[in-house]
């Protein structure tokens, strides 16, 4: 038995929708706005997606570098530990 995977497409969406009713108005001349702001949906899914993928990375750094702190904490913890023992041998 094989296993088939497959993606489900969910339709335009809501930015879609807004991009084709703006350019249908813009067309019809029912409103009067640049190109840019009909299009506004674009960035605005676009800036998004890119803040998302930025905050992302952004905390995965941040995970990486306190588990780096406390990896080098655990090692110096271990170390002074050793260093005790050999001075209370030493006595």
């Amino acid at each position: 038995m094989s296993k088939t995977s497959s993606t489900q497409n969910n339709g335009i969406g809501f930015s879609g929708l807004l991009i084709i009713a703006f350019i249908t108005l813009k067309l019809l001349g029912k409103i009067d706005w640049s190109w840019w702001w009909v299009f506004s949906p674009i960035w605005i899914t676009l800036g998004a997606g890119i803040f998302l993928v930025i905050g992302t990375l952004f905390l995965a750094a941040i995970n990486v570098s306190i588990k780096a702190n406390l990896d080098e904490t655990e090692r110096l913890r271990e170390e002074i530990e050793k260093h005790k023992k050999a001075l209370s041998r030493k006595e």
